[in-house]
């Protein structure tokens, strides 16, 4: 077992997976952006070294993280999520995605449309005019704080199948489930039903 940090400013991570490597684990949890999980997974694969690899949401994407790293270093790599993945090619026909996309396109066209975080700010945004509904003509901090703090079993667009927002005034925590995702080689596959988040 072993851990290795890295700077975003350092050209590689190649060292800190060679570390890792020597260590004989079987299991690489990679908690990076997109360039050094796509920097970590070619190594690994570099190396013959076939850990099982974790990913860490902000980097789990198939167009960003995945196919650029090569199909080979990153199949079979476990992420989780909440989000519908825009860029999967079997969701381009689904009516949340299609929504989705042509929002981007009329608001933020220059903004990049399969960027995990892009998907994360639509589904607050959807939040947000839910909880401003919920307050109607009274947006004193009281009851927006009452409402933000009061959601139950919502569903808005761009959030994966079982997925749902509930707040409590003691838990500001969003999301109770997760859904746990396997790379393929062409898709993120869920891995059993949504699973508890805390």
């Amino acid at each position: 077992m072993g851990e290795q940090s890295f700077e975003l400013t350092d050209p590689t991570v190649e060292s800190q997976v060679i570390n890792l490597r020597g260590t004989g684990a079987d299991v690489l949890l990679i908690v990076a952006t997109q360039k050094q999980t796509v920097q970590a997974l070619r190594k690994a694969r570099d190396l013959d070294w076939h850990p099982l690899s974790l990913i860490a949401f902000p980097a789990a994407s198939m167009t960003r993280t995945y196919i650029p790293a090569g199909i080979d270093a990153s199949k079979g790599a476990v992420s989780s999520s909440v989000f519908t993945d825009p860029s999967d090619p079997e969701l381009q026909g689904d009516a949340d995605v299609k929504a989705y996309i042509a929002w981007m396109d009329k608001y933020y066209p220059g903004g990049d449309k399969f960027d995990g975080l892009q998907v994360a700010a639509y589904v607050e945004g959807q939040l947000m005019v839910e909880m401003l509904k919920r307050c109607g003509k009274d947006l004193s901090r009281k009851c927006v704080m009452g409402q933000a703090t009061s959601l139950k079993d919502v569903r808005v667009a761009m959030l994966r199948p079982g997925i749902t927002v509930g707040t409590a005034p003691d838990n500001y925590n969003l999301f109770k489930k997760l859904q746990m995702l396997t790379f393929d080689g062409k898709h993120l596959i869920p891995t059993g039903a949504p699973i508890a988040a805390e």
